[in-house]
């Protein structure tokens, strides 16, 4: 009786715990069933290049395109007890949003993020930058740090009775080298230049020294100088040149004419080097502007007072000029225009070279007529000199003033010829009178 009994408490325990095993069990399955996680095991992977070979020079300004390419391979493990929700892609590259980091490399960057937005498996892309290369970058081959962020969906959970799908994002960063070469370029930097001659009317010569100071080496090369304005035309504006080594320096010379017309003025000038590089490419450096400087050519104004003269007077008179050009007048000469009432015995002078500034003197033989009007006259100067380049000149004509003033009354009497001889016969009359009375006394 008692083992009878104690046989069926085992079996009651027995199905109890089976019954208990059950339910969990179900419970397990249910719980499965309303709400289950699933974990993706894929994830996007970006690569970039550039299409073709970026090369730059030195001072170079231009767009770099760089192709985004998504590679990401589906790594991902079904789950048959977990359903698969169609657009959950774990290999979408969500938001794609680049960068350049570009540390200390010799190139600076120009624009900001630039947005790709989303990228598929398999997809590719282009991303744009504005890049611009240091004007002393020396040569070589650099690396800019292009920096990717985006997001992908790494799990999702799914709920089975309301068929909710609860999407997870990871946020994810590559750092990516695209290369960029720097090739050498000939770089010239203006050491002095030394003008002649650069003055309305006349032909000038421009020396021009420069070093390059670049790390390429032009071979052919040849020097050009330019300019838009024009109050200046380059007679020769080519220099050929054998080779411009770096650190050298070369002086390299120029002709040009100036306008009649051109005032004082700086004349901003445009020299670039056209040369054959290492690889037999033509290239032009960056232009350096060169100002010129447009002096303005010998004038001359009189800064001696008025000499005076009288009716009738012929006299020595002293004239000094001066030059208030900005540039030498060499071995001048004046001549006065003397013209009616005057007359010139001596009319011409030597001033010899005279700067900027400077004086010279001229005297001059001057006969005015006995019958001229009183007032003050100007007299024609001409000046011819020599110009730097040797070539005869002739400045403007220059106003010499001569003031006349009315002879002396007394002096003028004196000098008159009808008393002169009233004085003469008066001087005989009283003469002969003195005599012939004697001479009568003494008879």
């Amino acid at each position: 009786m008692d083992e009878a009994e104690g046989r069926l408490e085992e079996m009651i325990s027995s199905e109890r715990m089976r019954g208990v095993c059950s339910l969990l069990l179900i419970l397990i399955i249910c719980t499965t069933l309303v709400s289950a996680e699933r974990v993706l095991w894929s994830e996007p992977v970006i690569i970039a290049s550039v299409p073709d070979d970026e090369v730059f020079i030195p001072g170079e300004m231009r767009e770099i395109h760089i192709e985004l390419a998504n590679v990401g391979v589906d790594h991902d493990i079904q789950n048959p007890l977990i359903p698969t929700v169609r657009d959950v892609d774990p290999l979408v590259a969500r938001g794609v949003i680049g960068n350049l980091d570009l540390g200390d490399i010799p190139v600076r960057v120009k624009t900001g993020s630039v947005l790709a937005g989303d990228l598929s498996a398999g997809e590719k892309d282009l991303v744009t930058f504005l890049i611009q290369a240091d004007m002393d970058a020396a040569p070589g081959i650099y690396h800019l740090r292009l920096v990717l962020d985006y997001s992908y969906i790494s799990s999702y959970e799914y709920f089975l009775l309301s068929q909710d799908v609860r999407l997870s994002f990871e946020n994810k960063r590559e750092v990516l080298l695209i290369p960029l070469r720097i090739d050498p370029v000939v770089r010239p930097e203006i050491i002095s230049v030394m003008t002649e001659n650069l003055v309305p009317g006349h032909t000038g010569r421009i020396d021009l020294t420069f070093r390059n100071i670049g790390y390429g080496e032009g071979r052919y090369a040849a020097a050009d100088l330019s300019s838009l304005d024009p109050m200046i035309r380059y007679i020769s504006g080519g220099v050929m040149l054998d080779s411009v080594v770096p650190g050298e320096e070369y002086t390299v010379s120029f002709r040009a004419t100036v306008a009649d017309d051109a005032p004082e003025a700086v004349i901003p000038s445009d020299f670039v080097l056209i040369y054959y590089d290492d690889g037999g490419k033509l290239l032009s450096t960056t232009p350096v502007q060169v100002g010129l400087e447009l002096l303005k050519k010998p004038t001359f104004t009189v800064v001696s007072a008025p000499p005076v003269m009288k009716p009738g007077e012929s006299r020595r008179i002293d004239v000094t000029f001066r030059n208030t050009g900005s540039t030498d007048a060499y071995m001048a000469k004046v001549r006065i225009n003397a013209m009616d009432p005057f007359s010139a015995e001596v009319a011409g002078a030597d001033l010899l070279n005279i700067s900027p500034g400077e004086e010279g003197s001229a005297t001059f033989l001057i006969s005015l007529d006995k019958d001229a009007t009183i007032r003050t006259y100007g007299l024609s100067a001409i000046i011819k000199y020599y110009d730097a380049s040797g070539t005869l000149m002739m400045a403007s004509p220059v106003l010499v003033e001569i003031r006349t003033v009315p002879e002396d009354p007394l002096v003028a009497l004196v000098t008159n010829e009808v008393f002169i001889v009233s004085v003469i016969g008066l001087a005989v009359l009283l003469i002969y009178l003195v005599v012939f009375r004697r001479r009568d006394q003494e008879e």
